[in-house]
């Protein structure tokens, strides 16, 4: 599962406490299975992930069929294709992030029916819960 954790971040192109926040994981927990102090992460864990990352189960734990269960995320090959798609077509970028995070559709959403003069004010506010 190690091997597999590692390639799933890296493929997400996110740091491991960017990873543990989005699935709600401690970072210690991660951390003993990358350095072999512990085998496996416990079966919520595996579901958060499988739920926010759209992380196929048997992948995961196995080592068996795809990584993702969206078929939406195999027309990329790379991170450097994703971060190509992300300068070059926002709405094609946005499809993708919208896939892996259905979340984000409501706070789109919400956010056009918000008058463009405070989107500089939502931006900071935005911006004041990200963790340094």
């Amino acid at each position: 599962m190690k091997d597999r954790l590692r390639f799933l971040i890296d493929s997400l192109g996110i740091s491991d406490r960017e990873f543990c926040q989005s699935a709600g994981i401690l970072q210690s927990r991660l951390s003993e299975v990358l350095n072999d102090r512990t085998v496996n992460l416990s079966v919520g864990a595996l579901i958060d992930i499988h739920r926010v990352h759209d992380v196929n189960l048997n992948w995961l734990i196995a080592g068996d069929g795809d990584v993702f269960c969206s078929p939406k995320i195999f027309q990329y090959n790379s991170i450097g294709e994703i971060k190509n798609t992300f300068q070059n077509s926002p709405a094609q970028a946005a499809g993708f992030l919208v896939a892996r995070r259905p979340e984000l559709l409501e706070l789109l959403r919400i956010l056009v029916r918000v008058p463009v003069s405070r989107y500089k004010q939502i931006k900071v506010i935005l911006k004041s819960f990200l963790l340094k």
